[in-house]
């Protein structure tokens, strides 16, 4: 199997480009894929293809569909926090260090309204985030809470500067291991780095609660900030086979023509320029 190098913004392109339906399993994060009424599912859509990816840690291909090895940032934690503390980098914790003398506190979180205030102010702060459309730009602190209340299985840690929410962190717990599901803190207080003091509580009650892993979906490349802010607190790179399941006789042409141009395919989304036209050309077609 191959690396899959693309971002889900650029196979959705791609396959637009086509005229092929491509759909993802929607909780593939968060729980594994009950194949018969994933594939059901899909082909009510009328999608022509669907794609999903093996649950980590079991990462040995167990299928026969097309599949491309996609990878996703893994945090291992099973020996617990002092030892996660001990071996990551002197850098972290100096960051670690400067969030606190800054005055952040970083505590669990209740989802009720003045939670929900704060998460939206975050929200809104921007409509653009990493360089693309944020989704959750606009959205009002009532339509927030109501999407964080009554939620099973979710630990929400909140970043504080006083009485103000600089960041939080939502972590899903699945049977394999502990989601960063979300993770976003509010631009104009970077310099009190809340984001190391997020993960830091995020460690440290994970490992109280027996989770061995951490995982916050994908590993970006080492030169972009996401990925090199994983890499600097311990994220490590875990390959999972990613499979493409065909629904329809379009579909098969299009994984097809897919494997014949990988290697075209490849030299042209590394550009980052293509990579902005991709972002641009799904966002239009949504």
């Amino acid at each position: 199997m191959k690396v899959c190098f693309v971002t889900p913004h650029m196979l959705k392109s791609l396959f637009a480009f086509l005229r092929v339906k491509l759909m993802f399993f929607e909780k593939e994060w968060e729980q594994d894929c009950p194949l018969k009424d994933c594939l059901e599912e899909a082909a009510a859509g009328k999608a022509d293809v669907f794609t999903f990816w093996q649950r980590f840690p079991d990462v040995k291909p167990k299928y026969k569909w097309y599949a491309e090895w996609d990878e996703i940032a893994v945090l291992d934690i099973q020996n617990g926090y002092d030892y996660w503390w001990n071996h990551v980098s002197k850098k972290t914790r100096n960051m670690i260090r400067k969030a606190r003398k800054c005055g952040v506190i970083v505590k669990l979180a209740e989802p009720n309204e003045a939670f929900a205030k704060g998460i939206a102010k975050i929200y809104n702060e921007t409509p653009v985030r990493r360089g693309k459309l944020f989704r959750h730009y606009g959205k009002t602190w009532k339509a927030v809470y109501e999407s964080i209340r009554n939620v099973d299985n979710i630990t929400y840690m909140g970043a504080y500067y006083g009485d103000d929410l600089i960041g939080f962190a939502a972590v899903k717990h699945t049977k394999k291991y502990s989601l960063l599901s979300q993770f976003l803190v509010l631009q104009e207080h970077l310099d009190k780095e809340p984001s190391y003091a997020l993960i830091d509580k995020i460690v440290e009650v994970c490992s109280s609660l027996n989770v061995r892993y951490v995982v916050y979906e994908r590993m970006q490349s080492e030169d972009d900030p996401l990925g090199f802010f994983k890499r600097r607190i311990g994220f490590n790179g875990f390959f999972v086979p990613r499979y493409f399941v065909p629904l329809t006789i379009k579909g098969v042409l299009a994984i097809e023509i897919y494997k014949k141009l990988y290697p075209l395919l490849y030299v042209i989304l590394k550009s980052p320029r293509v990579k902005n036209l991709a972002r641009r050309f799904y966002y239009l077609k949504k």
